[in-house]
């Protein structure tokens, strides 16, 4: 549940990283986001999450308790929210060399379970990467063709648990400039469209792609953001306002040197500067994910003694409270009741009108 996810983040730091996050709601404005970034450690295989409240600095959260199967790395992780539980999409051999990629699940971020591996067929798997649309659940992943080239596949989540999926399907429209290969895929939906950002395999530089119809099909290249010195491991995520910032490894090797990044406000089509990120997360590649809080229109408030009973529709959401005059943030500790179908919110009740929250889902 998101209270699980919001207890992790602010055991992470004594100042609370959700609290830093959150900006003042003020005339409409909504707050900026926060960050939670997922990669591995390349000196023992294994995954790594941080949290960011401004999407460069990130700090690691720690303890992460999983072991994959024997004989299994894990790589390449991507984090996904889905129906209140956590999971995390990896790379289940050292570079990619099995035939399937694995999957995690948690339901705190800090202990995780192993779910199921995700046959892909013949030839090497790398770098899975979630994406939802109002259709379901998709994964993304690089596999080598027939011709050796390395081209962007996707599978469907065939059930709600995650558990089953489709056989491999190619995404529409990459092929086009597929005299190249292209490995570490990224969807994100932006605005009223698909971006699909991954690396050109046969030399350096990203290569991004648009598609106003689906996650998976009828891409068509907008850009190549070639700066001289990106590698790889290069995800997108959206800033809130028309911005999107892109994440990539920048020159490998370079003692504290592991991802930089550089911010787009047309889309892809131009990038700013390149810099560096900061912290304690030395990612050899990452994806990152954005969460905003939103205001909420309450369908129910109740009061009764020191007590709120809020209600409305979305099960997997987490109401949040605040004062009115905006200085001072406090975040609401809810438990659920799946068949009322309800948050009960134990804090009291101020005398001054508050502002209820709800925490979005992951983009």
């Amino acid at each position: 549940m998101m209270a699980s996810f919001l207890a992790g983040l602010i055991s992470v730091s004594s100042a609370g990283p959700v609290e830093e996050a959150r900006a003042a709601f003020e005339g409409g404005e909504i707050p900026r986001p926060f960050f939670v970034a997922s990669s591995h450690d390349d000196s023992n295989q294994r995954p790594m999450l941080a949290v960011s409240s401004d999407g460069i600095d990130f700090q690691r959260i720690t303890p992460f308790n999983f072991t994959p199967p024997a004989g299994d790395g894990c790589r390449d992780c991507s984090l996904l929210f889905w129906k209140g539980r956590y999971y995390l999409a990896y790379t289940a051999g050292g570079f990619g060399l099995v035939t399937y990629f694995g999957i995690a699940v948690s339901d705190n971020l800090t202990d995780w379970s192993f779910l199921v591996n995700v046959p892909t067929g013949d030839g090497y798997t790398w770098a899975p990467e979630w994406c939802m649309d109002d259709n379901g659940v998709y994964i993304t992943f690089a596999k080598m063709n027939e011709v050796g080239h390395w081209s962007i596949f996707y599978v469907k989540a065939a059930n709600a648990g995650l558990m089953e999926w489709t056989a491999k399907s190619p995404v529409g429209g990459t092929e086009a400039v597929n005299t190249l290969s292209h490995i570490d895929a990224q969807v994100i939906r932006f605005q009223h469209h698909w971006l699909l950002v991954c690396r050109n395999y046969g030399g350096y530089g990203a290569h991004l792609f648009r598609s106003d119809t689906s996650p998976v099909e009828g891409y068509k290249l907008i850009s190549r953001p070639n700066w001289e010195d990106v590698q790889e491991g290069q995800c997108l995520t959206d800033l809130g306002g028309g911005k999107l910032r892109l994440y990539f490894i920048n020159r490998p090797g370079l003692p504290g040197v592991a991802m930089s990044f550089a911010d787009t406000l047309d889309g892809g089509l131009t990038f700013g500067p390149v810099s560096p990120i900061t912290g304690n997360f030395p990612a050899p590649h990452m994806s990152v994910t954005g969460f905003t809080a939103d205001p909420l229109p309450p369908v129910r408030l109740e009061r009764t003694g020191d007590s709120v009973r809020f209600s409305y529709s979305s099960a997997d959401n987490l109401v949040m409270e605040t004062s009115t005059t905006l200085d001072s943030w406090k975040a609401v500790a809810p438990s659920f009741d799946s068949t009322l179908n309800e948050w009960w919110l134990s804090q009291p009740v101020q005398e001054a009108p508050s502002r209820f929250w709800r925490l979005r889902r992951p983009r």
